[in-house]
């Protein structure tokens, strides 16, 4: 499914050449248990480049969602990895710029699972707005995932929306003024990548 198209329009001088630019694209998902279906929160995904990971890694939220973005258009890999579960890898999933893939990325238990690997403490909302739809700006229906970087001091950073990104902005504003404990691996802190998942109809968030 393809969400909202980026339009790109690129203004030049006469004589003057414009360098091409290739729009980003992105790929938003969803974890779930293998066996019941269930969307499993605090998976761990990260997208791999030739050079290593290409971002932060991503934490899914509460829904098991989570999105990759801005990412060049082309295939991508990623793996996803969740205490008590083997890990999964996902292979050359399509990229388009200006859209968004979506895929869904079934873990499987495993029973070998140690305590070890449960050393990922995603990040704890410790202050700030509850973001809510300003009555101002023409409602808009559905719903949206944002996803923003959660520094190792417990900022949010860097926030970009699936789709709707103008109707978003304010509430961009009061998700990047919140304040969070930073995710923990092995007992140190690390920069992620965290979704938070809009709902315009209801003015709610979740």
């Amino acid at each position: 499914m393809r969400g909202s198209a980026i339009v790109l329009l690129a203004l030049g001088c006469a004589g003057m050449r414009v360098p091409e630019v290739r729009p980003t694209g992105g790929i938003s998902g969803v974890v779930v248990d293998a066996a019941s279906g269930a969307p499993l929160a605090d998976a761990l995904v990260i997208v791999r480049g030739p050079g290593g990971a290409l971002s932060p890694p991503t934490i899914s939220g509460d829904k098991g969602d989570f999105l990759l973005a801005p990412l060049p258009p082309g295939a991508h890999d990623f793996v996803v990895e969740r205490a008590g579960y083997k890990p999964a890898t996902a292979s050359h999933v399509p990229v388009e710029g200006g859209f968004y893939s979506t895929v869904t990325v079934n873990l499987r238990a495993d029973p070998a699972a140690t305590d070890r690997e449960a050393a990922l403490v995603p990040p704890v909302f410790l202050s700030g707005p509850d973001p809510h739809y300003p009555s101002l700006i023409v409602p808009v229906e559905g719903q949206v995932l944002v996803r923003c970087v959660i520094t190792t001091a417990g900022l949010v950073r860097d926030c970009i929306p699936d789709a709707n990104p103008t109707a978003v902005g304010p509430i961009i504003d009061e998700l990047q003024a919140r304040r969070y404990r930073p995710a923990l691996r092995d007992g140190e802190p690390f920069e992620v990548c965290y979704t938070f998942r809009l709902d315009l109809r209801t003015s709610g968030f979740w």
